[in-house]
């Protein structure tokens, strides 16, 4: 019933910014399971919250644009959803943790000036790769 009412709260807030649902379930869910575990939960959980939004603005959506950038995607995170299991689940929580510190500290003193980063091919994959290894080790991905 716990895991009913996180994952609500969460669809709301994927629905109304686009992303943040796995943030909202990982802040509550290692506290039920195994980082691991909550990684397979969260997974389902917000692939079922993309379908239903890739639904919604399938209209919108530019399939050559998308493909290669997910294509990445999937075998980065698949990669490590393969490899976690096998890692220490102490250091995953320290690892989660340090993310969790890391992107507070982002949002509070970066985001804040507004400054606008030029996209070039290099950052683009930096980006999909911390996206996916966050996503395939903790379930927190990112637009």
């Amino acid at each position: 019933m716990e895991i009913l009412f996180i994952s609500t709260i969460a669809g709301l807030l994927q629905g109304l910014t686009g992303f943040g649902a796995g943030i909202i379930l990982m802040l509550y869910l290692p506290y039920l399971y195994p980082v691991i575990q909550c990684s397979g939960i969260i997974g389902i959980i917000c692939l079922f919250l993309s379908l239903i939004m890739a639904l919604q603005y399938r209209k919108f959506i530019e399939l050559k644009k998308v493909l290669i950038p997910v294509s990445i995607y999937i075998l980065i995170s698949t990669i490590t959803i393969v490899i976690g299991p096998s890692l220490n689940s102490s250091y995953l929580k320290k690892g989660l943790s340090l993310f969790f510190i890391l992107l507070s500290f982002y949002f509070l003193f970066i985001k804040k000036k507004n400054t606008q980063i030029k996209m070039s091919i290099f950052i683009s994959l930096f980006c999909i790769l911390i996206s996916s290894i966050c996503d395939g080790l903790f379930g927190i991905g990112g637009p």
